[in-house]
């Protein structure tokens, strides 16, 4: 168990520090805390050495540590290009529903000049969009 807790440390903490991937080192590094507290558990039972057992927990855990925090900061920043996507489409559309308004009460160029503004607003905003997403992958990767 203490070999098996080690080696799915040692994997998932390597695997822990790939920028964008390192999330997928909690497959590893949760099972490998598991089966080194269950080595632990035994080697205490037969009085066994537990060096590999106690070196394959603090490998895991550290892994999982890092990978957590992966994971948490990729989250944030989909949630984050997720909302600012969200406001985009709403500008889109409130764009939309105001053209109709406009053709109404003035002529067809203040309906056009109204969605160009829409449009260059919405265009702003994703270029914001994405300098925030480039400073958080920039974030991630230290």
């Amino acid at each position: 168990m203490g070999v098996a807790s080690l080696v799915l440390g040692i994997v998932g903490l390597v695997i822990s520090f790939i920028p964008c991937l390192g999330m997928y080192g909690l497959f590893l590094t949760v099972p490998g805390v598991v089966l080194g507290f269950v080595g632990l558990i035994m080697a205490a039972k037969k009085n066994a050495p537990k060096g590999l057992a106690i070196a394959g927990v603090v490998c895991s855990i550290i892994g999982t540590i890092i990978a957590g925090w992966q994971y948490k900061k990729l989250s944030e920043a989909s949630d984050s290009l997720t909302q600012m996507a969200n406001e985009i489409s709403a500008e889109f559309k409130k764009a939309a529903e105001n053209a109709p308004k406009a053709e109404k009460d003035a002529s067809l160029d203040k309906a056009l000049n109204d969605a160009k503004k829409a449009v260059d607003k919405a265009v702003e905003d994703g270029k914001k969009a994405a300098d925030e997403a480039a400073k958080k992958v920039k974030e991630l990767a230290k």
